[in-house]
């Protein structure tokens, strides 16, 4: 099942000069928890009814006068409208999140929520809990990341939870700055798309134990869509011009410029994981997916 019928209903667009309080009346007369912000017909970010809470209300803010700018928050994460909810669902689990904004291309056409995933019985309940207990368990200034209400910390220092989940933020943070570095992209989530898609293309070539080891070499927040999109038995139709028709569709950019991003994606590949485990990928693949790996790949 694709994201497709979660893009039947209008999205409400504001500027980025839009103030929280018009965000605020959005949301009430659209009986709605989130709004898109948009500028010269790009994505630039997502407010929800938390950040005006939380980011407004409880730092005394004057919503009319705060722009979303400064509320929003920036490169929202995203899926293509033909992605599955299986896909949405290991977003969510992954990013900590419960809205993904759905896209066609560099236009967004739909939000899918956590909500609508359960009310149409599409997620199993372990799921649900998963993506719940993940977001909850975030760290915040006076609870500790790992549980989900408040406790009593007085004095006490930080937890290993929460250095834990602090090294996992920064490994995504540092994960996505090299891969726009690499690319040339600006979004993170346009970046992490191009990484998804070339190394998804790569993963599916795989037997299921250098599967193992790849993935276990990157960040613990990149693992789980690749896993998702990689299961099943080596996969012989895979090639470097499907990947790239994949990279076409996913960004919605033309051929020429897919071929290039996938060129440097491959060529760069070793940057992110060990040299043996890229030898062990290459000795997986086809002689005419070998180039795709080399650092200077044409």
């Amino acid at each position: 099942m694709n994201l497709a019928r979660f893009c039947e209903g209008r999205l409400v667009v504001l500027r980025p000069t839009a103030t929280a309080a018009e965000a605020a009346r959005a949301m009430e007369n659209n009986h709605i928890g989130a709004v898109l912000v948009m500028d010269h017909s790009r994505l630039r970010g997502i407010v929800t009814d938390r950040d005006l809470a939380l980011k407004i209300v409880a730092s005394n803010f004057k919503p009319s006068r705060l722009p979303l700018s400064e509320v929003m928050t920036r490169d929202p994460v995203t899926l293509e409208k033909t992605d599955t909810v299986e896909q949405a669902v290991a977003m969510m689990h992954a990013m900590h999140v419960r809205r993904v904004v759905v896209m066609e291309g560099q236009r967004p056409v739909g939000i899918v929520t956590l909500d609508d995933l359960i009310l149409s019985n599409a997620v199993p309940q372990h799921r649900v809990r998963e993506v719940i207990f993940g977001q909850l368990s975030d760290a915040a200034p006076a609870k500790p990341e790992g549980f989900t209400g408040p406790r009593r910390l007085g004095r006490r220092r930080s937890t290993a939870e929460e250095r834990s989940g602090q090294r996992r933020r920064r490994s995504l943070r540092a994960f996505t700055d090299h891969v726009k570095q690499v690319t040339g992209l600006e979004g993170d989530s346009e970046a992490r798309a191009a990484f998804e898609v070339v190394a998804t293309g790569l993963l599916r070539r795989l037997t299921q134990n250098e599967r193992a080891d790849f993935l276990a070499q990157l960040p613990a927040l990149v693992r789980e869509p690749l896993q998702v999109n990689s299961r099943g038995a080596p996969d012989r139709t895979v090639s470097r011009r499907t990947i790239e028709r994949d990279l076409q569709a996913r960004l919605k950019v033309p051929a020429r410029r897919a071929a290039a991003l996938v060129t440097r994606m491959g060529g760069a590949m070793g940057e992110f994981v060990s040299e043996g485990e890229l030898a062990d990928v290459k000795a997986q693949l086809p002689a005419s997916m070998k180039p795709l790996l080399h650092p200077h790949a044409a």
